[in-house]
C-alpha cells in the first residue's frame, strides 16, 4: 500500500465522519456533501365549479376590435382539449350548467427595432401579445352565478438577431420550436417575459395560438380539479429519522412526531420542526374529500409554514411552499365565497315579492296547481315556484339530500339542520328502497334519523287532514 494511497484513505474517512456529524448535530436541507433529501408531494385542489359528467352549454363572443373568428376557435378548443379530462356532455339545448366566455382584449404587435451593446448595432424584434377573457358560470335554470373570473394571458418577449442568414432560416426553426408546442402544454408568462433572446420569433399565427391555448388552460383549470405531483425537500440532522417517515408518505406520522418533538434551543434549527409540521399539514389537506376539511389543513400549514419563516428568515426554502399553499387557501376561500353568494342569490331570488296572479280562494290543505320543483346546484335549499299565491316554498326530498351529501361541501351537522328546518318536505326514509338508497350513498346515521323524525309528525297531520277534510257537512 503506497503512501500516497494511505492518505487518500485517511481524507475520506475523515470526509465521511465529517459527513455522519454533520447528519446528527446541522439542521437543514442538505449535508456536508450538499446532498438532499426529497419526496413527492400529491397535490389536488378543487375546481371552482364542478361541470364533471354535467349537461353544459358554452357561449364565445368577441367585443371591439377583437377578431371574431378568435371567440369560435377558443370555443372549440375549450371543447375538444378538455372534454375527454372532465366528461361533461354539450347539451345546447337542455343544459344545466352555462359557461360564458367574452374577450374583450386581444392584441398582437411585432416591432423591428435595435439595441446597442457596446460598438455594436444588434437589430431585434419585440413581440407583445395580450388577450383578456371575462369568464362566468351560470346555472341554467335560475341563472344564478357559480363562478366568474378576468382570464388574462400574455406574451412579451424581445428577440435578437446575430446575422441575416439566421432570420432567413426563421421558418424552419420556428416550426421546430413554436410548433411542436403541445395545445395544452404551452411556455409559461414567467418564461416569455425572460426578456431579449437569440432564438427565433413567433409567427403572427404561432403568438396566436400561444395566446388561446393559454386561455384555454386557464378556464379548464376553473372547472378541472388540481392534480399534480412536484418535489418537496426534507431536512435532515435531528429531523432525520422524521425525514424517512416523509419518504413513505406517512404524513399523519410525521405529523404527530413533530408536534411531539421538543423544541429545540437554537430558533434557527427549531424551524425545520414547524417546516415538517407545515409540510404535513398540507399533504394531509390534499388527501380530504371536503372543501371544509381542506381549508383547516390548508389553514394550519401556512401557520406553520409562517413559524418557520419567522424563526429562520434566510431560509429561502421556506418561501415556495408558504407561496404555494396561500395561494390554494386563496382559492378555497373564493369557492366558499361564490357558495355563500350561490345562496344569498337563490334566497333573495325566492323571498322577492312579485306580482301574484289574480286567482280564486284555494284550500291552504291542498297546494295551487301547476306547481314546479327547481332544484338547484348548490347545498342550499330548492325553489319551489307556484302559480298560487302562497309564494315561494323550499321542498326537500330524498334525492335533495344524496346530492347534497355526494357534493362534498356541507357538512353533517349543517345537513341535519337542513333536514330539521325544512319548511315543507317529501321525505322517505321508511321504506325499503329509500333506506337502501340512502346508505348507499353513504348519507350519515344522523341525518336519516332527523329525516325520520321530520316526517313522522307530517305524515300523522296528512292522515288528519284527509279524515276531516274529504267529506263536506250535509246542509240542514
Amino acid at each position: 500500500m503506497s503512501r500516497a494511497f494511505k492518505l487518500h484513505l485517511t481524507i475520506m474517512l475523515i470526509v465521511l465522519a465529517l459527513c455522519e456529524a454533520s447528519e446528527s448535530l446541522a439542521q437543514g436541507f442538505g449535508n456536508m456533501l450538499g446532498s438532499k433529501k426529497e419526496t413527492t408531494l400529491k397535490r389536488k385542489l378543487a375546481p371552482y365549479v364542478v361541470i364533471k359528467n354535467k349537461r353544459i352549454k358554452i357561449v364565445a363572443e368577441a367585443l371591439g376590435n377583437t377578431p371574431k373568428d378568435v371567440a369560435e376557435v377558443l370555443k372549440t378548443k375549450f371543447v375538444t382539449d378538455v372534454q375527454k379530462d372532465l366528461g361533461y356532455i354539450v347539451d345546447e339545448a337542455n343544459p344545466e350548467t352555462i359557461l360564458k366566455f367574452t374577450v374583450t382584449t386581444f392584441d398582437m404587435e411585432f416591432r423591428q427595432a435595435a439595441r446597442q451593446l457596446g460598438e455594436v448595432t444588434v437589430p431585434i424584434t419585440l413581440v407583445n401579445g395580450n388577450v383578456e377573457v371575462s369568464y362566468q358560470a351560470l346555472e341554467a335554470q335560475s341563472n344564478a352565478p357559480l363562478d366568474s373570473e378576468n382570464l388574462v394571458e400574455s406574451f412579451k418577449k424581445e428577440f435578437s438577431y446575430a446575422s441575416n442568414s439566421t432570420a432567413s432560416n426563421s421558418k424552419s426553426k420556428s416550426n421546430s420550436v413554436w410548433g411542436k408546442l403541445n395545445p395544452m402544454d404551452k411556455i409559461t408568462t414567467a418564461t416569455a417575459q425572460k426578456g431579449s433572446d437569440s432564438g427565433i420569433p413567433p409567427s403572427q399565427s404561432e403568438l396566436r395560438n400561444y395566446l388561446i391555448n393559454g386561455i384555454v388552460k386557464l378556464m379548464a383549470q376553473r372547472a378541472a380539479p388540481v392534480e399534480e405531483r412536484f418535489p418537496v425537500k426534507l431536512p435532515r440532522g435531528r429531523f432525520e429519522d422524521l425525514s424517512k417517515v416523509a419518504l413513505t408518505q406517512s404524513w399523519g406520522k410525521v405529523l404527530e412526531g413533530a408536534e411531539r418533538m421538543e423544541q429545540l434551543p437554537k430558533e434557527k434549527d427549531d424551524s425545520y420542526r414547524h417546516y415538517l409540521i407545515g409540510l404535513a399539514n398540507e399533504a394531509l389537506a390534499y388527501e380530504q374529500t371536503t372543501n371544509d376539511a381542506t381549508r383547516d389543513y390548508l389553514f394550519r400549514a401556512r401557520k406553520a409554514y409562517d413559524d418557520a419563516r419567522v424563526k429562520h428568515a434566510g431560509e429561502e426554502e421556506y418561501i415556495q411552499p408558504w407561496t404555494r399553499v396561500d395561494k390554494a387557501l386563496t382559492q378555497y376561500d373564493k369557492i366558499k365565497r361564490q357558495a355563500e353568494e350561490y345562496r344569498n342569490y337563490m334566497a333573495a331570488k325566492g323571498g322577492s315579492k312579485s306580482p301574484a296572479p289574480v286567482q280564486g280562494p284555494q284550500p291552504n290543505s291542498i297546494p295551487a296547481s301547476g306547481k314546479t320543483v327547481n332544484k338547484d346546484k348548490s347545498d342550499d335549499k330548492p325553489v319551489v315556484s307556484s302559480g298560487g299565491s302562497g309564494g315561494n316554498e323550499a321542498a326537500w326530498d330524498n334525492q335533495m339530500v344524496i346530492k347534497l351529501w355526494k357534493q362534498g361541501n356541507i357538512t353533517e351537522q349543517r345537513l341535519v339542520e337542513f333536514v330539521k328546518n325544512a319548511p315543507t318536505h317529501k321525505f322517505d326514509p321508511f321504506s325499503a328502497h329509500a333506506v337502501l338508497e340512502l346508505t348507499g350513498a353513504g348519507v350519515p346515521q344522523s341525518v336519516i334519523d332527523a329525516m325520520i323524525q321530520k316526517a313522522k309528525p307530517q305524515s300523522q297531520v296528512r292522515k288528519k287532514i284527509g279524515q276531516t277534510g274529504v267529506k263536506k257537512p250535509k246542509e240542514n
